[in-house]
Protein backbone atom coordinates (compact mmCIF):
# COMPACT_ATOMS: atom_id res chain seq x y z
CA UNK A 1 0.00 0.00 0.00
CA UNK A 2 1.40 3.52 -1.24
CA UNK A 3 1.52 6.38 1.38
CA UNK A 4 -0.62 8.07 -1.17
CA UNK A 5 -3.12 5.14 -0.55
CA UNK A 6 -2.47 5.26 3.20
CA UNK A 7 -3.22 8.32 3.35
CA UNK A 8 -6.57 8.49 1.50
CA UNK A 9 -7.86 5.90 4.20
CA UNK A 10 -6.93 8.11 6.93
CA UNK A 11 -9.19 11.06 5.45
CA UNK A 12 -12.07 8.48 4.87
CA UNK A 13 -11.75 7.18 8.26
CA UNK A 14 -11.77 11.15 9.48
CA UNK A 15 -14.57 12.09 7.76
CA UNK A 16 -16.32 8.65 9.03
CA UNK A 17 -15.75 9.62 12.48
CA UNK A 18 -16.69 13.12 12.13
CA UNK A 19 -20.18 11.99 10.26
CA UNK A 20 -20.62 9.54 13.61
CA UNK A 21 -20.26 11.66 15.86
CA UNK A 22 -22.49 14.24 14.26
CA UNK A 23 -24.89 11.62 13.81
CA UNK A 24 -24.69 10.53 17.61
CA UNK A 25 -24.99 13.96 18.23
CA UNK A 26 -28.20 14.38 16.59
CA UNK A 27 -29.78 11.21 18.08
CA UNK A 28 -28.48 12.29 21.80
CA UNK A 29 -30.25 15.75 21.05
CA UNK A 30 -33.54 14.06 19.89
CA UNK A 31 -33.52 11.72 23.08
CA UNK A 32 -33.18 14.82 25.37
CA UNK A 33 -36.01 16.33 23.74
CA UNK A 34 -38.18 13.59 24.03
CA UNK A 35 -37.55 12.93 27.39
CA UNK A 36 -38.26 16.80 28.09
CA UNK A 37 -41.66 16.10 26.19
CA UNK A 38 -43.04 12.87 27.79
CA UNK A 39 -41.83 14.80 31.36
CA UNK A 40 -43.35 18.26 30.22
CA UNK A 41 -46.72 16.08 29.56
CA UNK A 42 -46.66 14.20 32.58
CA UNK A 43 -45.99 17.40 34.75
CA UNK A 44 -48.81 19.16 33.80
CA UNK A 45 -50.71 15.96 34.22
CA UNK A 46 -49.70 15.76 37.85
CA UNK A 47 -50.24 19.11 38.57
CA UNK A 48 -53.64 19.25 36.88
CA UNK A 49 -54.56 16.47 39.24
CA UNK A 50 -53.09 17.83 41.99
CA UNK A 51 -55.49 21.00 41.22
CA UNK A 52 -57.98 19.27 40.76
CA UNK A 53 -57.87 17.60 44.06
CA UNK A 54 -58.05 20.43 45.67
CA UNK A 55 -60.46 21.86 44.25
CA UNK A 56 -62.69 19.15 45.69
CA UNK A 57 -62.06 20.47 48.99
CA UNK A 58 -64.04 23.44 51.01
CA UNK A 59 -63.10 26.62 49.88
CA UNK A 60 -61.94 27.70 54.00
CA UNK A 61 -61.74 26.07 57.58
CA UNK A 62 -64.41 28.08 57.98
CA UNK A 63 -67.12 27.63 55.74
CA UNK A 64 -67.00 23.72 55.98
CA UNK A 65 -69.93 23.40 58.62
CA UNK A 66 -71.67 27.11 58.02
CA UNK A 67 -71.75 29.94 55.63
CA UNK A 68 -70.08 32.73 55.69
CA UNK A 69 -70.82 36.04 54.50
CA UNK A 70 -68.35 38.37 56.34
CA UNK A 71 -64.81 38.28 55.03
CA UNK A 72 -63.51 38.99 58.53
CA UNK A 73 -64.40 35.38 59.32
CA UNK A 74 -62.14 33.18 56.79
CA UNK A 75 -58.88 32.20 57.69
CA UNK A 76 -56.43 35.02 57.77
CA UNK A 77 -53.82 34.97 54.97
CA UNK A 78 -51.22 34.25 57.79
CA UNK A 79 -52.82 31.59 58.84
CA UNK A 80 -53.41 29.56 55.30
CA UNK A 81 -52.00 26.39 56.54
CA UNK A 82 -52.87 22.77 57.99
CA UNK A 83 -54.75 22.80 61.00
CA UNK A 84 -55.29 20.45 63.84
CA UNK A 85 -54.29 16.80 63.69
CA UNK A 86 -53.47 17.29 59.55
CA UNK A 87 -50.06 19.02 60.29
CA UNK A 88 -48.92 15.85 61.88
CA UNK A 89 -50.12 12.91 60.17
CA UNK A 90 -49.03 13.88 56.72
CA UNK A 91 -45.68 13.33 56.28
CA UNK A 92 -43.56 16.13 54.59
CA UNK A 93 -42.73 14.37 51.59
CA UNK A 94 -45.78 12.22 50.91
CA UNK A 95 -45.92 9.33 48.46
CA UNK A 96 -48.69 7.03 47.46
CA UNK A 97 -51.32 6.31 48.55
CA UNK A 98 -51.34 9.95 49.67
CA UNK A 99 -53.34 10.52 53.33
CA UNK A 100 -53.67 14.26 52.05
CA UNK A 101 -56.88 12.89 49.65
CA UNK A 102 -58.62 11.73 53.80
CA UNK A 103 -57.22 13.69 55.95
CA UNK A 104 -57.13 17.49 54.52
CA UNK A 105 -60.65 19.00 54.41
CA UNK A 106 -60.15 22.22 52.65
CA UNK A 107 -57.69 24.08 50.21
CA UNK A 108 -56.19 25.56 52.84
CA UNK A 109 -54.29 22.62 54.28
CA UNK A 110 -52.53 22.10 50.95
CA UNK A 111 -50.77 25.53 51.45
CA UNK A 112 -46.94 23.85 51.33
CA UNK A 113 -47.33 20.59 50.80
CA UNK A 114 -45.31 18.34 49.51
CA UNK A 115 -45.85 15.23 47.52
CA UNK A 116 -43.89 12.69 45.16
CA UNK A 117 -45.75 11.21 42.66
CA UNK A 118 -44.12 8.23 40.82
CA UNK A 119 -44.24 7.57 37.32
CA UNK A 120 -43.29 4.30 35.78
CA UNK A 121 -41.46 5.44 33.24
CA UNK A 122 -39.61 8.48 34.12
CA UNK A 123 -39.29 7.93 37.96
CA UNK A 124 -40.87 10.85 40.82
CA UNK A 125 -42.38 14.12 40.32
CA UNK A 126 -41.93 16.16 43.12
CA UNK A 127 -44.87 18.22 43.63
CA UNK A 128 -45.07 21.51 45.68
CA UNK A 129 -48.35 23.38 46.73
CA UNK A 130 -49.00 27.32 47.68
CA UNK A 131 -52.66 28.43 48.26
CA UNK A 132 -52.99 32.04 48.92
CA UNK A 133 -55.46 34.68 48.72
CA UNK A 134 -55.86 37.03 45.71
CA UNK A 135 -57.27 40.50 44.96
CA UNK A 136 -60.20 40.22 43.22
CA UNK A 137 -59.53 42.99 40.73
CA UNK A 138 -55.91 41.54 40.12
CA UNK A 139 -55.82 37.47 40.55
CA UNK A 140 -52.36 37.65 39.88
CA UNK A 141 -51.51 39.86 42.86
CA UNK A 142 -51.15 38.17 46.34
CA UNK A 143 -53.52 39.87 48.77
CA UNK A 144 -52.71 40.15 52.37
CA UNK A 145 -56.25 40.03 53.51
CA UNK A 146 -58.89 37.96 53.15
CA UNK A 147 -60.94 37.98 49.68
CA UNK A 148 -63.47 35.49 47.89
CA UNK A 149 -60.72 34.28 45.66
CA UNK A 150 -57.98 32.40 46.58
CA UNK A 151 -55.04 30.97 44.19
CA UNK A 152 -53.75 27.29 43.60
CA UNK A 153 -50.20 27.06 42.34
CA UNK A 154 -48.90 23.53 41.93
CA UNK A 155 -45.03 23.76 40.88
CA UNK A 156 -44.40 20.12 39.99
CA UNK A 157 -39.97 19.28 38.98
CA UNK A 158 -37.93 16.18 37.93
CA UNK A 159 -34.65 15.86 36.66
CA UNK A 160 -35.47 15.76 32.68
CA UNK A 161 -37.43 19.03 32.70
CA UNK A 162 -35.52 22.04 31.90
CA UNK A 163 -37.86 23.81 33.55
CA UNK A 164 -40.20 23.63 36.58
CA UNK A 165 -44.00 23.08 35.24
CA UNK A 166 -46.45 25.58 37.09
CA UNK A 167 -50.17 25.00 37.15
CA UNK A 168 -52.25 27.34 38.12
Amino acid sequence: MGSNQLLLVVAALGILITLQLSINGSLIRSFVADLDGEATIDAVSVGEAMVDEIQTKAFDEQVISTRIFDLNLLSTAASLTREGSSETSVPAYEREPFQSKSTFNDADDYNGYTRIVSSPRLGDYNVKDTVYYVSGSNLDSASNTQTWWKKIEVKVTHPNLLFPVTVK
